[in-house]
């Protein structure tokens, strides 16, 4: 009921706070005229706070990136991140903001178990098209 909606809420607070929206600005190779790029194209996505003051997100959010800025929920001002990693295969990909101001307040992500077939889960992000973070369980 009511009540079990509102203590999931007070659970679910942390989380959706941790999570960001990426926007990306691409810029792939072009392998037949290799002093030239592509087109620019630009991408949102979403990622989460993690410790060590990081962001994860998909690889393929930011490749070929020419600059990735990061959003907070609530928050108007986009901080520029900078891509420390991208695994292509796992399709995951981790970033920083050098920004102090972006950390203030920002609670961190920490793994738990892995979830057993059938267990219910919840997830949260930017939907495609989306400007407000939803949240699917």
């Amino acid at each position: 009921g009511d009540v079990e909606e509102a203590a999931e809420g007070l659970l679910m607070a942390p989380v959706m706070d941790s999570v960001v929206k990426v926007y990306c600005m691409h810029s792939e190779p072009n392998y037949s005229q290799p002093w030239q790029r592509e087109r620019q194209y630009s991408s949102l996505s979403s990622g989460f706070a993690i410790p060590g003051r990081r962001l994860l997100t998909n690889a393929h959010s930011v490749e070929c990136h020419a600059q990735v800025k990061v959003k907070r929920r609530g928050d108007d001002k986009k901080f520029l991140a900078r891509v420390l990693a991208v695994g292509k295969e796992c399709d995951i990909a981790l970033l920083t903001v050098e920004d102090d101001d972006f950390w203030q307040g920002v609670e961190p992500v920490e793994f738990g178990g892995l979830p057993r077939l059938q267990d219910a889960v919840v997830v949260v992000g930017y939907p495609i098209g989306g400007d407000t973070i939803s949240v699917t369980t």
